[in-house]
């Protein structure tokens, strides 16, 4: 929490603008645990601006109805290419509003 805090105090007092991009472990969207809880909880309690990967990829396989595989690579759950571009449209578009 100490780091977040900090983080935020430095850039507030650069006057910089700022998204964070929290990104999700495959096995994070097989449950929701306190980690998830208390970082949105904290972002939101700070006004802080941010994507959250999870709705993000849940939002898409609503619409696409892909499996969660698709998102992540083969080996080790890291975020493939598709999930890394539905982020970055994202970031666009808050970005350009």
């Amino acid at each position: 929490s100490r780091i977040i805090d900090k983080t935020i105090e430095i850039i507030e007092d650069r006057n910089l603008d700022h998204l964070y991009v929290i990104f999700h472990p495959k096995w994070a969207f097989k449950e929701n645990d306190w980690r998830d809880r208390f970082l949105r909880d904290k972002l939101d309690k700070e006004s802080v601006p941010y994507l959250w990967a999870k709705d993000i990829v849940e939002e898409d396989m609503k619409k696409t109805g892909k499996d969660l595989d698709e998102y992540f690579l083969a080996n080790g759950g890291h975020p493939n290419e598709y999930q890394v571009e539905l982020i970055a449209q994202k970031m666009k578009e808050h970005i350009l509003k």
